[in-house]
């Protein structure tokens, strides 16, 4: 190792990981091992602790199938950046029998099987449970406790599913994932598995935030000041409950807020003075908190990102964000990271938008799906445009 510090040489020695993060450690604290979700809230990391088998196999999501054999491990992970089980001829990952060929790169992907047991220790009875997958590839199927939840299609979308129905509340829970990716459905690199972050939200019972319910437009800029119009779907609605909708700045004041009573669906608006706006040059975000109230107590509550900011094109001055006009400078990137291959690791995510942005660029697109929800937030806080 150099006197400077880690070079490419010894990255590589000491594996992917110290390649691709620079700007975080490595060694990222584990917190969520062998730890029971809490007793109630949304965006609950489900990452660790899950158990993995290659290869092709029936019955798996049976509760009493074995997986005392199963590989431990944490996610996201790909197992296309494996190497390559019972091939003489294959060099880690790669192979020449693959059956994307070049398309793939030279890759394997075939089926893959994943477990994870929990329980629900301190979850309220009532409460109901909702699992998020931010992206599987390519075709999966979801079980609980040998119930089949969903199947998933598309390898880049998230999606979720409800485990409130099949929740064992008095002991342990098995939850089985199928993944399959085959034949040549890709021409680039796709990896394979959970690759992508996995999320628990334990939601109270009754009304609740629909899942993906809550949307924010900023839809007029003048003067210093801004409107935002946020959209709010509740399901179950209760006439007792109202919705608190409020808008924080970077340091945690409450700039702007709404309260209105709780129905299936709510449209609000947010007046902010003084508005700090959202640019690539300024990325500024502001936090919008949604609310549904019980007797002055919350019983839900969404926490998101957002920036002020508005974004028009027209043909005589082209693309404007905020009324001034603005040239993108940028290209298309693929969804993988490198040696990482697939996994969408927050820091790996991070550290390619703070190289691209130093290189002068302001826009990306997104090649040829949707990005991961740790990319999206790198351009969020970074000032990246993402088309």
């Amino acid at each position: 190792m150099s006197a400077r510090g880690l070079d490419r040489r010894d990255a590589l020695a000491l594996g992917a990981g110290a390649v691709l993060l620079p700007y975080a450690s490595a060694a990222v604290a584990r917190t969520e091992a062998g730890s029971a979700p809490a007793a109630t809230g949304r965006d609950q990391p489900f990452n660790d602790g899950w158990l993995f088998h290659r290869g092709l196999a029936d019955g798996l999501e049976a509760v009493s199938a074995s997986d005392s054999g199963w590989r431990r491990i944490d996610l996201p992970h790909d197992w296309s950046i494996e190497d390559v089980p019972g091939d003489e001829k294959a060099i880690g990952p790669f192979t020449e029998t693959a059956v994307g060929n070049t398309a793939t790169g030279f890759t394997v992907g075939g089926e893959g099987w994943y477990r994870k047991h929990f329980n629900l220790a301190g979850v309220p009875r009532d409460a109901g449970v909702e699992i998020e997958f931010d992206g599987v590839y390519c075709e999966c199927d979801v079980w609980l406790n040998g119930v089949h939840l969903v199947t998933h299609h598309h390898g880049y979308a998230p999606f979720a599913a409800d485990l409130t129905p099949h929740l064992v509340r008095d002991g342990g829970n098995v939850l089985a994932v199928r993944v399959r990716n085959l034949g040549r459905n890709s021409r680039w690199y796709s990896g394979s598995g959970i690759y992508r972050e996995v999320r628990l939200h334990v939601m109270p019972a009754g009304a609740r935030f629909a899942r993906w319910g809550i949307g924010a437009w900023t839809r007029r800029i003048a003067g210093g000041a801004a409107e935002v119009e946020v959209t709010t779907r509740i399901d179950d609605a209760d006439p007792t409950a109202q919705l608190v909708s409020r808008l924080r700045d970077a340091q945690g004041r409450v700039v702007a807020t709404a309260t209105s009573p709780a129905s299936g669906e709510i449209k609000q608006v947010l007046a902010v003075r003084g508005a700090h706006l959202w640019s690539p040059t300024d990325p500024y975000l502001h936090t919008l908190e949604s609310e549904l109230q019980r007797g002055g107590k919350a019983v839900d509550r969404v926490v998101q990102p957002y920036g002020l900011r508005i974004v028009t094109i027209d043909p005589q001055r082209g693309l404007a964000i905020n009324g001034e006009r603005t040239v993108l400078r940028g290209g298309c990137i693929h969804h993988d990271n490198g040696l990482l291959g697939a996994c969408a690791y927050p820091q790996a995510d991070e550290r390619r938008i703070r190289l691209l942005k130093a290189r002068g660029f302001n826009a990306i697109r997104s090649s040829h799906n949707p990005a991961s929800r740790s990319l999206r937030s790198a351009c969020d806080r970074l000032g990246m445009l993402m088309i």
